[in-house]
């Protein structure tokens, strides 16, 4: 096993003998589970893709700032979860926004 290093599109990468390359390092803290559940973000809507206790991708058609903290609710058909945390990172998706935030807080409703 060859050790993690800092590529220089600044991620963790290690090296993949069987490939004879380097690969992007596994980030993230916690499992993630496909789901679509309406979420709701202030002042504007959207549906989610993937979802963890640690974080939340979505999509929706106004785009977020990366590094803003921002509130969020998601509603499943029992319960509503408020959340918040801070956005990591944003994307195009075919004319709607692709949002990752990281969670700071969540409480059920």
């Amino acid at each position: 096993m060859y050790p993690a290093i800092n590529c220089a599109w600044g991620r963790s990468c290690i090296y993949c003998a069987a490939g004879g390359k380097f690969v992007v390092a596994e980030r993230r803290r916690a499992q993630r589970y496909r789901l679509a559940a309406p979420v709701r973000v202030e002042g504007t809507k959207g549906i989610t893709r993937d979802i963890s206790t640690a974080g939340i991708f979505f999509e929706t058609e106004q785009a977020q700032r990366i590094g803003d903290t921002i509130r969020l609710s998601i509603d499943f058909p029992d319960a509503t979860v408020h959340c918040e945390g801070f956005v990591v990172r944003m994307e195009k998706l075919d004319g709607k926004f692709g949002v990752a935030v990281e969670l700071t807080s969540y409480a059920f409703d």
